[in-house]
């Protein structure tokens, strides 16, 4: 009676996990083109975002040196054009930002969800998309 369950349970177990459709292995070049994307994705981000900081810089100079010059109007005119123009560029930047982090959240959720199901093939994604950067964005 027991060897009966033990078998029947044995096969049963058998045709749920042996009978179920296994996804083909992902191949070392599959894994350096993926990571080769997610790389200059991320080089991408990083040069937006140091755009960005120079332009937040950029800012805080202008307007620091407006306080400067006070008593000089012409000097201070021509600040106040050229921080009200870095100031315009400011909803272009934000525009940029979100449409670069949607790409990455994106393609990221992509991946993860139609290649690297395990733990094991995302540490494979994120070594190629790590050496990737390295020699992309230097």
């Amino acid at each position: 009676m027991n060897r009966l369950k033990f078998l029947s349970f044995f096969l049963l177990a058998f045709l749920i996990f042996g009978c179920s459709e296994k996804k083909p292995g992902i191949t070392e070049e599959q894994i350096q083109k993926d990571g080769r994307t997610l790389a200059e994705l991320q080089c991408a981000a990083k040069k937006l975002k140091d755009e960005r900081f120079k332009l937040a810089d950029d800012i805080r100079f202008l307007e620091d040196s407006i306080q400067l010059v006070r008593k000089d109007r012409a000097k201070m005119a021509r600040y106040r054009f050229r921080l009200d123009s870095l100031k315009n560029t400011t909803e272009d930047m934000w525009r940029r930002t979100k449409v670069m982090a949607d790409s990455v959240n994106h393609t990221l959720e992509r991946l993860h969800k139609e290649t690297y199901l395990d733990l094991e093939a995302r540490k494979q994604l994120d070594a190629a998309q790590e050496k990737a950067f390295g020699e992309i964005c230097r």
